[in-house]
């Protein structure tokens, strides 16, 4: 090491004054004003062909090679005091900087160090600040110098490909994201262009599985822009784009479409008109005689839908109470007219003798 050293110092020496060419035991080799160390044609003004190690006694050696200016075709390593409690290493790779140190990339390591900051990293900078951050427990940090999980980002995540659909799963406990989670793909017309699912369980088992699926538009119609909740593995409610909601049914044909038992205490349909004209002057009652060959016929009371009808279409609860309560006061109408009817045909017979048994009159 010695000899070579001494070598290194005399070629230098003899470069700087007579920049003559020389070789010495065939390690160190002077062309014009290049050196080189293991290689009989230096390119540059130190030419290295091998790895270089740097020693000192001070608490961080450091090497900075400057792009275009050092030539290295090993390995660049730092090492520095090995005592119990000392700094045992640091390591800077960087370019730029110069006097503007926002322009600067840099990556950093660390081995053991008495300064937190320092202590055991992995750091990748740019515009002369830090970026990323990989500590002394494998926990990596985007946005942020104390990441406190395995991926701990402050800020948004973006996740874009090429593929029909892109995807994010964030698992609770292992993903903290401190801003907003977005996923986007494809945005030419006629492709898929965004799928988001927030899921949790799952594994083997799907049926233990409880999951939030965000489609934008979609080749897939049971895809295209819907908003999906589900539990143990199953859709559960649905919003599509028409902004129906589907509880039990993953076609919703109205605003809210339930494919079960509803439960309530009280329900309540605002209506735009009612049956009480049927009190009206002008309301004609049917005749009964037309009534009866009308349910002859027909097997059901005029304005009411038949049986086939209701199981096709359903009803609509607010139309039927008002048909109902027409129907209900109709049916006072004939009452009162039958009535009426019976008190005259009472009086005629009281006029000529014929006695009538007792009954109430409205």
């Amino acid at each position: 090491m010695r000899k070579l050293l001494f070598a290194m110092l005399a070629s230098f020496a003899v470069t700087g004054t007579a920049k003559a060419q020389f070789t010495t035991s065939g390690n160190i080799t002077s062309t014009g004003n290049n050196v080189g160390i293991g290689t009989s044609l230096p390119n540059g003004k130190l030419d290295v062909n091998g790895a270089i190690l740097v020693l000192g006694s001070s608490g961080n050696s450091m090497i900075r090679p400057v792009v275009g200016n050092s030539r290295l075709a090993g390995e660049i390593g730092a090492y520095s005091g090995l005592g119990f409690g000392a700094d045992d290493g640091f390591l800077r790779l960087s370019a730029g900087a110069g006097s503007s140190a926002n322009v600067k990339t840099f990556i950093d390591l660390s081995a053991y160090s008495t300064v937190p900051d320092m202590d055991r990293n992995i750091v990748l900078g740019t515009g002369g600040i830090e970026q990323v951050r990989v500590n002394s427990s494998g926990n990596m940090g985007i946005g942020t110098n104390s990441p406190n999980a395995k991926l701990d980002v402050n800020g948004a995540i973006l996740v874009a490909g090429s593929s029909s659909n892109a995807m994010v799963r964030p698992a609770i406990g292992n993903l903290r994201v401190t801003g907003e989670i977005g996923s986007y793909s494809n945005t030419a017309l006629g492709s898929d262009d965004g799928f988001l699912r927030l899921s949790a369980g799952a594994g083997s088992n799907a049926n233990v599985k409880t999951f939030i699926d965000l489609t934008g538009y979609s080749t897939v119609p049971d895809m295209d822009r819907n908003l999906v909740l589900g539990t143990g593995g199953t859709e559960r409610i649905r919003i599509n784009s028409s902004g129906n909601v589907g509880i039990g049914t993953t076609h919703p044909d109205a605003k809210l479409a339930v494919g079960g038992v509803i439960h309530a205490q009280s329900v309540k349909v605002d209506m735009t008109g009612w049956g009480d004209d049927v009190f009206n002057d002008d309301y004609s009652l049917s005749d009964l005689k037309d009534v009866k060959n009308y349910i002859d016929e027909n097997h059901h009371l005029p304005g009411i839908p038949s049986e086939s009808q209701v199981i096709k279409n359903g009803i609509d609860v607010g139309e039927m109470n008002k048909v109902l309560i027409r129907k209900i006061e109709e049916l006072t109408l004939y009452l009162i007219g039958q009535n009426e009817e019976i008190n005259k045909l009472k009086q005629e017979m009281k006029a000529i003798g014929i006695k009538t048994p007792a009954s109430s009159q409205l």
